[in-house]
């Protein structure tokens, strides 16, 4: 049985059918460990640090090589191994951002360093940001720590407030029937280059302008990635490049 393991934008844990991301666009990710000895996802999160990590990390030199089964230094991860965090996949980070995740500040230092920089910019009001201060923020506001879908108070978008977003950020298109958006009509685009490009475990399957993407009377668009999120990629936070997909 293939692994749930993979993550939608929306944070939700899948086996994306045994679709195997490419290693040049896709990102790690860990919550902590949320599985059991049988490699069955026991928990949504263990922790409120949700991170993105290398999948082939640097060799670099340890004086201590610690025993938590890292990829460090030429040493193989065995996926979801008892006790170790459990390895999720994202098809890229882009796609990390919208679930919640951040940079590791060990694996991804100096991605992380850029994040910290771009988020104190974004968020002034406070002198020393700190890690842990940024991990409650966002798990406050991503999706998968909500019970449903709508509980954490979702930031509906005109046309031109989704025209302007940065470069990395994901959009909801929702179906309204008598009000109620039925969940199967869930959609998640991404913003890249001025274009909206629709989000699938094989990548990117449509490509739209914000005005189509709203077209339909029934279509409502919300805002997907956390917004603290959105607003630490204004102040400079880039991403790395989205799949391919994006592109054509």
């Amino acid at each position: 049985m293939p692994l749930c393991n993979r993550v939608t934008p929306f944070g939700s844990l899948t086996t994306g059918n045994a679709t195997k991301y490419e290693t040049a666009f896709a990102v790690m990710a860990n919550r902590g460990c949320i599985h059991d000895d049988a490699k069955r996802i026991v928990a949504q999160f263990k922790n409120k640090a949700w991170l993105t990590c290398e999948i082939q990390p640097p060799k670099r030199k340890r004086e201590i090589q610690r025993d938590d089964n890292r990829s460090f230094n030429g040493r193989k991860r065995v996926v979801m191994s008892p006790g170790h965090y459990t390895e999720l996949f994202f098809i890229d980070e882009p796609t990390a951002c919208a679930a919640g995740h951040r940079p590791c500040a060990c694996c991804r230092r100096s991605e992380f360093r850029d994040f910290m920089n771009a988020w104190s910019a974004a968020h002034g009001d406070k002198k020393d940001w700190r890690a842990n201060d940024v991990d409650a923020i966002l798990h406050a506001e991503r999706r998968a720590s909500s019970t449903s879908v709508g509980d954490r108070g979702d930031v509906t978008l005109s046309v031109e407030q989704a025209a302007a977003l940065p470069n990395g950020a994901f959009v909801e298109r929702a179906f309204l029937n008598s009000g109620t958006a039925i969940p199967p009509e869930r959609e998640a685009w991404l913003c890249w280059e001025g274009r909206f490009h629709r989000w699938s475990h094989l990548g990117y399957d449509a490509h739209e302008s914000a005005a189509s993407l709203a077209s339909d009377s029934k279509a409502v668009l919300s805002l997907l990635t956390p917004p603290s999120m959105v607003a630490t990629m204004r102040a400079g936070f880039n991403t790395r490049l989205p799949h391919r997909t994006a592109s054509l």
